[in-house]
């Protein structure tokens, strides 16, 4: 069917063509563009994905340029850091050789300080003009800024007294036993005498002392009467061993007698004395008759014995029998009997043939020897006074300890009669202070008291024979004793109201002038003493308490275990110590903190356990033979050789000597040393060896439990951070996490369980790391101040190594070296940090950006790319399907025209 109104074939190749078109001009604009993707229209989902990479890849680009300007900044920070290292380590080289005062003058020295003062002055300049893009590095501008966590303060102490007290103690009985002695014969002589007897009268003549008779003491004088001579005219004469007397008979008297012979002229003047023994000397006498013999002569043989022994069976009794000849006098002892028996030459052996003869046959049990009051030719017979030895007592001692520290032992012993041996009873009165021991006097041995004492008062007193003893000794009830020395521990501390250093270096003393129950307490701040006046021996631990508690300005109390009765005396004295004041958390570095979304982070830090010092206690006293002893800490070893006596006083100042070189200090605390590490943590310790262990030294030393030990290691600090639990070392806490990188000192002062908080309120450098501006992708860092007034520690800043300082090095060498160590380390820290930063954080970051940028800008171009491959193939088939569309067109617009044909 033909029209001429409607030419559909038209409309369809229009349609045809208008589509073609538009493929031919999609496929020209992607070629011409090389996108896939130039409107939304073309691809509207792959449109958002695509805008939403490139938004990334622009993000991901500006967080590489910002982690390579971090780098840059770092580095130049790192730069200035190592200029300041190699300064530190030329003023730590200088401060070592000025050290060498022995070889360096002054002027060297003085020429060392200007180098250091040079430095110092140059690491103040790199700090404050080391800058990035116009920013400071290193003048703590880009440190963090805290709020400050507060103080801890502790208030100055002192212990005064002993701890212990002294248990009382003594030596009961004879420590040796007793020789037994005697002086044998007469010390005085006794003179040969008879009596002529008269008509009422007894007329006695005796010879006179210290002249020589024939005989023993003028025994054997015979005395005759004679007649001849006139009334008054009467004479006495003495030849050849006899007195004889011419007178009157019938008409001498007795009493003539007597004023004769005082009257006569020679020996018988000399030698003898007559007198009237009694009546009234009337009678007369005549010649033959009253003719006597003087007899009873005692010569002065005294000689002393003494035992070779003490024991009670050399109490001998010495006796003389005769039948020997002079010189060779017969000496017997007898032991069953206790006798010494001496044969002699009747009137003929002397004093010095009886002395010889003693010792040469008796000289293992006794010795002689004449007498001061013996005449070297004294003579013996039968009826010579002998003697006996006595005293004699077997060695009993024992010795007597309190089983407790206490006046109250300080006791009497006594000994009664009464018990049998073997049943002996000790009794205990502590009121009236006595030991009674009732025994069997002389025969209750040593050994048997011992054991009733241990038996019967064992929880007061211990007995034990003493050292030489043989516990065989007997005692006798007039045997006393004592126990001395016991004393009351008075240990008292002292401590000040008020916390810190004002009492620091007080000294205590105890002065009399105060009766007990009266004592004053007085402090004089200028002077810095606290005088507490007692009555020396008599003012108790409880009246001392009481006097310093009455003062506002300090407080008192006894140590554990201390009774109020124990006493003071003036010898007593100490010195305050231990007053403090410091931040509760010192060397506070954040080196990295995330903020978040808030302005500020609050810290909290529970403690724990505190960090503890190593420590070793010794409680053996003074040295009681050689010691030497190997002493050593984290500084390094030393040994010593200390000689027998040496006291723990003596013993911690040899230690306290080259600390610096163990680390090990000696501290003495009542009757304990105390050796501790100077530092805190697991990586402090204190060890001690004794060398000469064979060889009788000794060094028993213990740790905090009280058990043996001869090494031992300090703590470190256990501390949460937030709740984190933090890093210990010594007493330094740290954390590391991704919103916190902290570290701190904790002060020694603090306890288990004290909890400390400060708040991180700003500072620091942020870098903005990641693509998104948030928290977790970025990094706040923070460079501390590295002026020389901030660099330092607890040795002090190194701001004073400068002239005129503290630690000048003409001044303290020692600390400068110290103090320089200690900034060594700080700023050698600060550089690893940094470069840890460098490495781990930003060149990481960087190359890991980089790998996102490529898989970003990938997966952005294959979203909206063109593929030239595809579109060219879509433009040859747009240009042809066009091409045919616009001929078919053609055709489609002439069909109508073929109408007019059929008018024709």
């Amino acid at each position: 069917m033909t029209r001429i109104n409607t030419n559909v074939s038209s409309l369809v190749a229009q349609k045809t063509l208008a589509r073609s078109n538009v493929d031919l001009q999609t496929a020209l604009t992607r070629l011409s563009t090389g996108l896939r993707i130039n409107s939304g229209k073309d691809d509207p989902a792959g449109l958002i994905a695509s805008e939403v990479l490139r938004s990334d890849i622009i993000s991901v680009e500006k967080a590489i340029t910002n982690s390579e300007r971090a780098n840059q900044l770092i580095g130049t920070a790192d730069s200035a850091i190592s200029q300041v290292s190699a300064l530190l380590n030329d003023i730590r080289g200088l401060v070592s050789e000025s050290a060498n005062t022995g070889a360096l003058s002054e002027e060297q020295i003085a020429a060392n300080q200007l180098q250091i003062d040079s430095s110092l002055e140059s690491i103040d300049r790199i700090a404050r003009v080391t800058s990035f893009q116009g920013r400071r590095l290193l003048d703590g501008s880009l440190d963090f800024l805290t709020t400050s966590p507060g103080s801890v303060s502790q208030v100055a102490s002192t212990v005064v007294g002993t701890d212990a007290g002294s248990a009382a103690a003594g030596t009961i009985g004879n420590t040796a036993g007793v020789v037994a002695s005697g002086t044998i014969g007469n010390t005085t002589a006794s003179y040969a005498t008879d009596t002529l007897a008269g008509v009422g009268i007894d007329l006695q003549i005796t010879a006179n002392s210290g002249q020589t008779y024939s005989g023993l003491a003028g025994n054997g004088i015979t005395v005759s009467i004679a007649t001849g001579a006139t009334a008054g005219s009467e004479t006495a004469t003495f030849t050849g061993g006899s007195i004889q007397f011419t007178i009157a008979s019938g008409t001498t008297t007795a009493a003539d007698l007597v004023d004769v012979l005082s009257a006569s002229t020679g020996a018988a003047n000399t030698n003898f004395t007559a007198s009237i023994a009694s009546g009234a000397g009337g009678g007369t006498l005549t010649a033959g008759t009253d003719v006597l013999t003087l007899a009873g002569g005692q010569s002065q043989n005294a000689f002393t014995l003494v035992a070779q022994n003490a024991s009670t069976e050399y109490n001998v009794t010495v006796s003389y029998t005769t039948g020997a000849t002079a010189g060779s006098e017969v000496v017997t002892y007898t032991s069953a009997s206790s006798s010494l028996s001496i044969q002699i030459a009747s009137g003929a052996s002397t004093l010095t043939q009886v002395v010889s003869a003693v010792n040469a046959q008796a000289g293992t049990q006794f010795s002689a020897a004449i007498a001061t009051t013996g005449t070297d030719g004294a003579l013996f017979d039968s009826s010579s006074t002998a003697g006996s030895t006595s005293g004699g007592s077997d060695e009993n001692a024992f010795t007597l300890s309190a089983v407790n520290a206490g006046t109250e032992y300080n006791v009497a012993v006594s000994f009664t009669s009464g018990a049998t041996a073997g049943s002996e009873v000790a009794t205990y009165s502590s009121g009236a202070g006595t030991l009674s021991i009732q025994i069997a006097t002389g025969a209750s041995t040593a050994s048997q008291i011992i054991s009733a004492i241990n038996a019967q008062t064992g929880t007061q007193f211990t007995a034990a024979l003493n050292s030489a003893g043989t516990g065989g000794g007997v005692f006798t009830s007039s045997v006393t004793g004592s126990t001395t020395g016991g004393s009351d521990s008075n240990q008292i501390t002292i401590e000040a109201v008020s916390a810190g250093t004002t009492y620091n270096g007080t000294t205590l003393l105890f002065e009399s002038g105060a009766t007990a129950g009266s004592e004053v307490v007085t402090y004089d701040s200028a002077g810095n003493t606290l005088s507490i006046q007692i009555a020396s021996g008599a003012s108790t631990v409880a009246q001392v308490l009481s006097a310093i508690n009455a003062n506002s300005a300090f407080s008192a109390a006894a140590a554990s275990g201390v009774p109020t009765t124990g006493v003071f005396d003036t010898s007593l004295t100490s010195t305050f110590s231990g007053g403090a004041t410091q931040t509760q958390l010192s060397d506070i570095r954040i080196d990295q903190a995330n903020f978040g979304t808030t302005s500020q982070i609050a810290v909290n830090v529970l403690i724990d356990q505190q960090a503890t010092k190593a420590v070793l206690e010794y409680a053996g006293g003074d040295l009681t033979s050689e010691l030497v002893l190997e002493v050593g800490g984290l500084d390094g070893f030393e040994v010593f050789n200390f000689g027998s006596g040496t006291s723990i006083d003596g013993i911690a100042s040899a230690i306290n000597l080259v600390t610096d070189s163990t680390g090990v200090e000696a501290v003495v605390a009542g009757s304990t040393l105390k050796l501790e590490s100077r530092e805190y943590g697991s990586d402090a310790f204190v060890a001690v060896r004794t060398l000469n262990a064979n060889d009788g030294g000794s060094f028993a030393t213990t740790d905090a439990n009280s058990g043996a030990s001869e090494r031992v290691a300090g703590t470190d600090v256990q501390a949460r951070i937030n709740g984190v639990s933090a890093n210990g070392n010594g007493l330094v806490a740290s954390i590391n996490t991704s919103t916190l990188d902290l570290s701190f000192s904790v002060s020694e002062l603090l306890g288990d369980g004290s909890s400390v908080s400060f708040n991180i309120t700003g500072g620091g450098a942020t870098f903005q790391l990641g693509p998104d501006v948030v928290s977790n992708q970025q990094a706040r860092l923070g460079i501390q101040n590295l002026n020389t007034a901030r660099l330092g520690g607890v040795s002090g800043s190194l701001y004073e190594l400068r002239s005129g300082k503290s630690k000048a090095v003409a001044n303290d060498a020692v600390g400068a070296a110290a103090v320089v160590d200690e900034v060594i380390s700080q700023v050698t820290q600060l550089r690893g940090r940094l470069g840890a930063f460098q490495k781990t954080a930003l060149e990481t970051n960087i190359f890991t950006l980089n790998d996102t940028l490529e898989a970003l800008t990938e997966a952005e171009s294959s979203i909206r790319d063109a593929d030239f491959a595809r579109e060219s193939a879509q433009l040859v088939r747009a240009q042809i399907l066009v091409q045919s569309g616009t001929s078919v067109l053609g055709i489609a617009n002439q069909n109508p025209q073929n109408v007019l044909s059929l008018l024709r």
